[in-house]
């Protein structure tokens, strides 16, 4: 309790408290709004879990409990307070977001990607840039902080002039407005060499993600060039060249039946290499999309099949060494490109998609960037995803950052019930990841359950 003005404020237990364990007689409790982290005596870690706040009588452990979102008001709904959150920054465009396809054309022939989407030598023309540019001028508000790009394909290290254009517009455009510009790039790695990654620093490309889908006799296989050329080790000397600059370069590995079980050797092959430990890592289920994609039918894994050979100890083990293995999410108020209302994707031909799963789907196309679109049903069908309404996901810790869970693409076009998420599965490993990054920060040697 504390007194204001003569009352009395009354506190409770923010239920976005993670609460993570204990060392010795000190515990540890993060919360997922602030993303603060705390480490308390047991009297008070008790105090806050069993929300039994009238046990601390501390006025400055109160303002300081406060002050991270460990206790709130009682009278206060932090869904409603994450809701209205959420909205300001929707109706105020305080973000506004483009991932941009300058080509579908692609240098690798993998089996996995889009269905003859390499055949088409289509670029970006200079009409469909500009009219980029003027949708900008329309979209971005007084209020608005931040435009954040990602270039993607296709491979649009192919569109390199493009991307130059663009990117040249961009940061003229945030002087201007006075706002930040954030980009990031996803690319098959073959064509970041030093030349391209040195326009990539200039045109402000922060992170740089990269596929690589095994160790080296693996993913040769995997992703060759169209004419069979193997791509290993270019890519991995082009990483290497990225790090040099101090980007932000995360590996991603694509995985199904076929390289499931060489996952450690890629870890053990990026070591070597002295990669491992200067990048972050993520995988990818190797998913069919319908008439988008060729048939991986016989190569998919299951999510429980794919989650089980991950968690085994010695990939967990490597999995440590890497970059972003501990990591905090920040709380996400605005939801994938899919459900926000200010991102979209644009084609080589200005053609606008919400799901980037959707690429390259004739059927799934919601516009065209020159014209007004947002009256369209296939965009339409995108907006008011949340499970912010629903009373499991209310009732949820981690729910600041995940803001309502479930792949919209899973609700939309499958059809599935968009309560689509293992709360428990999820929590256990964010938890883990929230003790191993205390540990790192604090050089903890132990935290027990």
């Amino acid at each position: 309790m504390e007194k204001v003005e003569g009352m009395v404020r009354q506190f409770k237990s923010s239920q976005f408290n993670e609460y993570l364990g204990n060392l010795d007689d000190s515990w540890v409790i993060s919360n997922n709004l602030s993303g603060g982290m705390i480490e308390v005596e047991q009297n008070i870690y008790e105090a806050l879990f069993n929300n039994e706040i009238s046990r601390i009588s501390e006025k400055e452990l109160i303002e300081g409990l406060a002050y991270g979102n460990f206790i709130v008001d009682n009278s206060f709904n932090e869904v409603d307070g994450l809701k209205a959150t959420r909205n300001e920054w929707v109706e105020s465009a305080l973000a506004v977001g483009l991932q941009i396809i300058p080509t579908l054309s692609c240098n690798f022939d993998c089996p996995y990607c889009y269905e003859n989407q390499r055949e088409k030598k289509v670029f970006m023309s200079q009409q469909v840039m500009d009219d980029i540019l003027n949708y900008l001028s329309i979209t971005i508000k007084p209020t608005t902080k931040c435009l954040n790009v990602s270039w993607y394909g296709g491979e649009p290290l192919l569109a390199v002039k493009q991307i130059e254009y663009l990117s040249d517009a961009f940061l003229k455009l945030s002087r201007e407005k006075n706002i930040d510009y954030r980009a990031t790039i996803i690319t098959n790695g073959f064509l970041l060499n030093k030349s391209n990654v040195d326009k990539l620093v200039k045109f402000n490309v922060k992170i740089i993600q990269v596929t690589i889908d095994g160790p080296k006799r693996i993913h040769d296989k995997r992703r060759m060039l169209s004419g069979g050329k193997e791509t290993w080790q270019t890519i991995v000397d082009n990483i290497k060249y990225a790090l040099s600059l101090n980007l932000n370069v995360t590996v991603r590995v694509n995985i199904d039946k076929s390289n499931i079980d060489n996952i450690s050797e890629l870890f053990e092959e990026l070591e070597m290499e002295n990669v491992l430990s200067r990048v972050s890592l993520s995988f990818g289920i190797v998913l069919s999309f319908g008439n988008v994609c060729k048939s991986v039918e016989e190569t998919i894994l299951t999510l429980e099949d794919a989650e089980k050979k991950i968690s085994q100890e010695k990939i967990q083990e490597m999995l440590g060494k890497t970059r972003g293995h501990s990591r905090r999410f920040t709380p996400d108020f605005l939801g994938c490109t899919a459900t926000a209302k200010n991102s979209i994707i644009v084609g080589p031909s200005g053609e606008l998609y919400k799901c980037s799963k959707t690429i390259g789907s004739v059927d799934e196309i919601c516009g065209d960037i020159a014209k007004p679109f947002k009256q369209n049903p296939n965009y339409q069908k995108w907006g008011g995803i949340t499970n912010l309404n629903d009373e499991s996901c209310k009732k949820c810790s981690v729910l600041p950052i995940c803001c309502g869970g479930g792949c919209a693409f899973e609700y939309v076009i499958k059809g599935k019930d968009i309560i689509s998420c293992d709360s428990k599965r999820f929590k256990k490993g964010y938890s883990e990841s929230l003790k191993r990054l205390y540990l790192k920060n604090r050089e903890f040697k132990n935290i027990k359950n």
